[in-house]
């Protein structure tokens, strides 16, 4: 059983000042032009991963570090039954997701019962681990055998050290899209069957659609 903590990088990241902005950002009460945008284009990645998602009446998804749970109450809203697990209380407002289940704990090893999934959405959760945890992250998701997994992560872009010289409580990690590929191509059963990115100023993300057994014809 692995230990339901935070590790002191993540602590600093999503408390403070840093986890002030982060919690705007989830629950969309930004604050000036920067912050709009991020909420801005993280709509356009919603609307992008229900698209293939879909058709979403009657599936069962599985949203790990979800957060706040924006993702996992729009996936709700258009038909879905949705899981969100994350490690801190604090992300979850509870009350203002109406349709989505809650579970308190991490990633790696919470049980969330026998019930057969139709995907897992992991957005901005390796970023927040260093490359050498991956493989146990990723291990942990491909036992669960679920036939997708849409993996998000953040890029960097152009804008980034404007927004940190502004603002370094903005300055988010980033993970090379390479290196994630990669480590999900050698550490589960999960090919690769599309991927794009979304942008909107200074908010960049790609998104990663895998198949469970599947040779990535789709690519």
């Amino acid at each position: 059983m692995l230990e339901n903590r935070f590790e002191p990088s993540l602590e600093r990241r999503y408390t403070g000042r840093s986890g002030d902005l982060w919690r705007r950002i989830e629950l969309e009460r930004a604050r000036g032009y920067w912050e709009e945008n991020v909420v801005l284009g993280r709509r356009r990645l919603r609307a992008r991963l229900a698209d293939r998602l879909a058709p979403l009446e009657g599936s069962s998804i599985l949203d790990l570090g979800c957060g706040a749970g924006v993702t996992a109450a729009y996936l709700a809203d258009r038909g879905a039954r949705v899981t969100g697990v994350d490690l801190r209380p604090c992300f979850a407002d509870w009350r203002l997701r109406p349709g989505v289940r809650f579970v308190l704990g991490d990633l790696r090893d919470v049980w969330i019962g026998s019930e057969k999934l139709s995907a897992v959405v992991l957005q901005n959760v390796l970023e927040d681990h260093p490359p050498s945890q991956w493989p146990q992250l990723l291990a942990s998701v491909a036992e669960r055998s679920v036939p997708r997994l849409l993996l998000v992560v953040r890029l960097a872009n152009p804008w980034r050290r404007w927004t940190a010289v502004v603002d370094p409580a903005a300055e988010l990690p980033i993970a090379d899209p390479v290196a994630v590929l990669r480590a999900v191509h050698l550490h589960t059963g999960y090919r690769l069957v599309h991927q794009e990115k979304v942008q909107r100023r200074n908010y960049h993300a790609q998104i990663a659609d895998f198949r469970y057994g599947d040779d990535g014809a789709e690519v």
